[in-house]
């Protein structure tokens, strides 16, 4: 019929969410080429790199056990990794993989705590300002623009994403009794 409508599925509602996300995310323009780290970014990181390492130093130089040495180890590799994670982060769209660098330096974040450095609040602060004022340089430089209306597109998809992967509720079937047989 001329007026029929197809019901939209759930996968084309995130189709659409992501479609609508490129469109408020993408920045006008030239996006940064491959390789190239504009000079903000680079000091903003240079930054970063030099408290966290002066950090891992010092955390290093106490007693350690072998776990924690094996931590601090493996939050060293992680920082190692950065750089290349920001590289790659930089050039990519909205519908490639642009929050590379974000999940990577969440992680870092998250293999800290598990290093037990022992940080007291001003170094956390320091931390996470420093972690902050890289993440705007990176959202400032990329070619995916993080703005408001592009985050709420974001968090639409992931709404959308969460209700896709939950478990569907079964109905509970209602028990019928059953009558009394009629005595006779």
């Amino acid at each position: 019929m001329l007026f029929e409508r197809e019901e939209l599925t759930p996968q084309g509602r995130l189709e659409v969410l992501a479609r609508l996300f490129g469109q408020a995310a993408a920045r006008p323009g030239a996006c940064p080429e491959p390789g190239r780290v504009p000079v903000e970014t680079l000091h903003a990181y240079g930054e970063f790199e030099k408290h966290v390492r002066y950090l891992l130093e010092a955390a290093a130089s106490q007693q350690n056990t072998v776990y924690r040495k094996a931590r601090l180890k493996k939050l060293e590799r992680t920082l190692n990794t950065l750089p290349d994670e920001l590289m790659a982060s930089l050039p990519a769209g909205p519908g490639e993989n642009w929050l590379r660098f974000y999940r990577a330096l969440m992680r870092f974040l998250e293999q800290m705590d598990e290093a037990q450095m022992a940080l007291d609040e001003e170094e956390y602060t320091t931390v996470i300002r420093k972690m902050i004022h890289l993440a705007a340089s990176v959202s400032d430089a990329s070619a995916v623009r993080v703005d408001a209306a592009s985050m709420f597109a974001l968090m639409l998809m992931q709404m959308e994403l969460l209700r896709l992967s939950r478990p569907k509720k079964q109905k509970k079937r209602k028990r019928r009794r059953k009558k009394p047989a009629k005595a006779q």
